[in-house]
């Protein structure tokens, strides 16, 4: 069993499948930070957005991991969010790699239509450039 599991996730059906195998390799002493990477140029374009504050973001990321989170907790599982700004790949290897994890679980694809046509994108760079096992889920 894992002691530390990082899940990246950006609110995605992938991302919700890769929480529920994080499940399946949690034991009670397991650690999961839930890390949801905020792109500054997606959120400014948001529709009604005219300015990029506390209030929108907090909204933003309770709306996208509010069904991994309940599922967390309807499991039992304890649980951080760490909220990062700026590009999601660039973010979640910086984050990997600067904080001890075991493994990085992360879905196959995002959000991003465009990127659901190109295999593996941000997932295939992160596990290329992370310093640590990156399970990730189709």
């Amino acid at each position: 069993m894992y002691s530390k599991i990082l899940l990246a996730s950006d609110g995605s059906k992938h991302a919700f499948r890769a929480a529920e195998s994080a499940l399946k390799l949690v034991s009670e002493l397991t650690e999961i930070t839930l890390l949801y990477i905020i792109d500054p140029n997606k959120v400014s374009k948001a529709p009604g957005n005219t300015k990029f504050d506390e209030s929108f973001l907090r909204e933003k990321r309770e709306e996208k991991l509010q069904s991994t989170e309940e599922l967390f907790v309807k499991n039992g599982v304890s649980y951080n969010v760490k909220i990062v700004e700026g590009d999601p790949e660039v973010e979640i290897i910086k984050y990997v790699n600067h904080y001890p994890h075991d493994v990085l679980i992360m879905g196959s694809r995002g959000l991003n239509t465009l990127q659901e046509m190109v295999l593996g994108s941000v997932s295939h760079r992160v596990m290329k450039m992370a310093k640590l096992p990156v399970l990730v889920v189709k």
